[in-house]
């Protein structure tokens, strides 16, 4: 809880200095760490509220509770990242002082009204006797006013959606010659890939999205149809090579920089039974990934690297069989398109792309829009990997983790960053010759 306590800190600051000026200050709302996570972000969200509506604090001096905050690094836990996003959630929005200034003088005149008073709007900075009680008073007899404000706040303040884009789960996609350049399809593929990557992009922009950076997370990570892109979308690019992407299929994340991410293309983990192209990573090495003891494909891990930034995923596309993993990894509500249906490990029945793309951008507007947790890791956490064979595993153990058989390893860590950045390090020193997709 060290970053929720550095960010509540700077609030309490926030407020002595408030109270210096201000007697009505000390009168604020108090903060309790103890309570539930959520009861915790309601009660920093209600404070920044109180802040801004009584005494007409700065966006600017907001900003300071969350710059303060970052100075303890990443977040601890679940809870922490929510303290620090509500925080970022009110600081980042500029109108945030006119419009809660004319929200409040608009209700307090209403209040005079009827009580046949004439109401003056108070100087900055200044409170009559009373005012603050008063004003408390109007917002616990009429909460809903208040919650269709804040409503208001949320969609005034920028959305980002973060992207990873795989290829075996595109539609249309099914064999290995669609997947690697110099194969014959595979400039087919790539227009594929961007279809429905653009599908998504416009689903998160209809659903109030003002900023989507895609990630390339297939092979060499260099298959997006730039040209061909989104013009709202930003590409995210280059080689999972451990001096680029020490989170493979993942880049540029840190705390309150997303909103929600999304999964586009993906497949089965390796050992599938039937498994559409099944792999994790590396197919060519890995045989089995397990997270915390439970076997992990790609889905899995990457939501797990995004919840240690709490990003929750809201949304995925693939075949069939990933439907049925994903949403036994990360739950039954979560939003998936299925633009295929699974044949065997290299056969589907696809979509068309004018239906998939339909199909996508209603799955992931409905997906940016609705409200999911993102997903938590308790710590220590220790991933396990096994390699299809010993001189591989020896190998990999030069560089990082424990052996704990002829052909795993262990690595641990106090996050899934961790232990994946040691993972991944270890995974591509076991690649002597680095294959192409790392060059």
């Amino acid at each position: 809880m060290q970053g929720a306590q550095v960010a509540l800190g700077a609030v309490a600051d926030l407020v002595h200095v408030i109270a210096g000026r201000d007697r009505n200050a000390a009168r604020l709302p108090r903060l309790h760490l103890d309570r539930p996570r959520f009861a915790v972000g309601v009660q920093l969200e209600e404070l920044l509220f109180q802040l801004a509506i009584h005494h007409e604090i700065e966006a600017v001096a907001l900003s300071v509770v969350v710059d303060r905050a970052r100075l303890s690094g990443p977040p601890a836990d679940q809870n922490e990242f929510e303290v620090l996003v509500l925080a970022d959630r009110i600081a980042r929005v500029p109108r945030l002082v006119e419009f809660v200034a004319a929200a409040a003088i608009e209700r307090r005149q209403v209040h005079a009204l009827r009580e046949g008073h004439h109401f003056v709007p108070r100087q900055r900075g200044v409170d009559p006797p009373g005012a603050f009680e008063d004003s408390f008073a109007q917002f616990q007899q009429h909460p809903a006013s208040m919650r269709e404000k804040r409503g208001e706040f949320n969609r005034m303040r920028p959305m980002r959606v973060f992207i990873s884009a795989d290829m075996e789960g595109i539609t249309g996609v099914c064999h290995r010659d669609h997947l690697l350049a110099g194969n014959p399809d595979y400039e087919r593929a790539r227009r594929w890939l961007t279809s429905d990557i653009n599908a998504a992009v416009q689903g998160a922009v209809d659903a109030g999205a003002t900023e989507v950076v895609v990630a390339d997370g297939h092979a060499t990570m260099r298959n997006i149809l730039l040209e061909e892109l989104h013009p709202q979308a930003q590409l995210l690019c280059g080689p999972a090579n451990t001096r680029n992407r020490q989170l493979v299929q993942l880049a540029g994340l840190e705390p309150g920089r997303f909103d929600c991410a999304m999964l586009v293309g993906y497949h089965t983990r390796a050992g599938t039974p039937g498994g559409l192209l099944a792999h994790t990573w590396v197919g060519m090495a890995v045989h089995e990934i397990r997270l915390q003891g439970k076997p992990a494909g790609e889905a899995l891990l990457n939501a797990a690297i995004l919840g240690d930034y709490g990003i929750p995923v809201v949304f995925a596309t693939g075949a069939d069989d990933f439907e049925r993993e994903v949403k036994a990894d990360l739950g039954d509500d979560l939003e998936v398109a299925v633009v295929k249906r699974t044949l065997g490990p290299s056969g589907v029945i696809s979509l068309s792309l004018a239906a998939a793309s339909e199909l996508i951008r209603a799955g992931a507007k409905r997906g940016t829009a609705a409200r999911r947790a993102a997903l938590t890791t308790a710590a220590p956490v220790a991933i396990e990997l096994d390699f299809h064979r010993r001189e591989m595993c020896d190998q990999a153990a030069e560089m990082a983790g424990s052996k704990i058989g002829e052909r795993s390893l262990r690595f641990e860590g106090d996050s899934v960053v961790a232990a994946v950045e040691l993972l991944w390090r270890a995974l591509s020193h076991a690649l002597r010759e680095e294959g192409s997709f790392l060059k």
